[in-house]
């Protein structure tokens, strides 16, 4: 019995580890999209920087007059989420993130402060 709780506690304590390790994200990746009064340069002028904390190898990159953002964890493989920014040509931008599960905590942290910085 006591051997049992030992084994079910060990397994636990390594459950957190495998749960958060997740995949990559792919072009196929579950998407959340909301629109913003920001540029694409200001909307990742403010999200970059709260991003970098948690994860400072991410990036973001110029595609014409929208932006990407590769939102990076160096103990994982591939990208924790990409966030593209579109201008639409008026005064709005459009938001599209991809993350592996916009309900687990990362990918919430990370919806959670991209609306902040719209």
């Amino acid at each position: 019995m006591v051997r049992t709780l030992i084994v079910a506690g060990l397994l636990c304590l390594g459950l957190p580890t495998l749960v958060s390790a997740g995949e990559p994200v792919t072009r196929t990746s579950p998407t959340t999209s909301f629109s913003t009064t920001r540029s694409p340069d200001a909307f990742v002028a403010c999200l970059l920087p709260v991003v970098q904390k948690t994860y400072p190898q991410s990036s973001a990159a110029a595609k014409g007059d929208d932006r990407e953002m590769h939102v990076v964890d160096s103990s994982t493989p591939g990208n924790l989420a990409e966030i593209d920014v579109r201008n639409d040509g008026r005064l709005r931008s459009l938001v599209l993130i991809r993350t592996e599960s916009p309900q687990a905590a990362t990918g919430r942290r990370l919806i959670t402060a991209a609306r902040q910085c719209s």
